[in-house]
């Protein structure tokens, strides 16, 4: 069970409906892929708090397994996606205009393959309804995500650990028959 702290109720003046919304994990059978290992001086934070205003030097990544995924699980614990995962989230959004994607490379076995690692530029703030969220001791164990406020792929200002999608992107993703990535629903 994740844990949410609850905070101001939501103050909402439209009619909201629930959306169903996932976030992204490794597969069920990512011990049949490969994890990539990053250079010992790069740490997490850095990743993630990225400006974008700064020149980006791809960051190279050791794979230990057997293959290159399309969602590639890493010791930085950053989302890293293949160029065919990086389209197929492309082609089937909305909200392009708040992805920004940064290569970086993986290599393995004197083979070298692109991924890109993907940082959104805005956090969707008030995308949960704690009031029609399931709550036991003031922890929400089951968020109502609002379906008018969330977007195909987006982080939530509750837990900026995840990296959410919506169904119809979920299902797009399943279409296009990528590996190593799974789902899970957040209750």
């Amino acid at each position: 069970m994740l844990g949410l702290i609850v905070g101001k109720p939501h103050k909402n003046k439209l009619k909201m409906t629930r959306a169903k919304v996932y976030f992204i994990m490794e597969s069920e059978d990512y011990d049949n892929y490969g994890f990539a290992f990053s250079p010992e001086n790069i740490s997490p934070k850095e990743i993630q708090n990225w400006d974008e205003t700064k020149t980006w030097l791809p960051i190279i990544f050791e794979l230990r397994g057997s293959e290159f995924p399309d969602y590639l699980v890493n010791d930085l614990n950053t989302p890293l996606f293949s160029q065919k995962l990086k389209q197929t989230i492309q082609n089937n959004i909305t909200n392009n205009d708040n992805l920004l994607w940064y290569s970086v490379f993986v290599n393995f076995n004197n083979k070298s393959t692109e991924y890109y690692y993907l940082k959104l530029k805005k956090i969707i703030v008030d995308v949960i309804d704690i009031d029609k969220s399931e709550k036991q001791n003031n922890t929400i164990f089951n968020p109502y995500f609002i379906e008018e406020k969330i977007e195909d792929v987006f982080r939530c200002d509750f837990d900026l650990s995840y990296l959410f999608i919506s169904e119809k992107l979920k299902e797009a993703i399943i279409q296009s028959e990528i590996t190593g990535i799974g789902f899970e629903t957040w209750d």
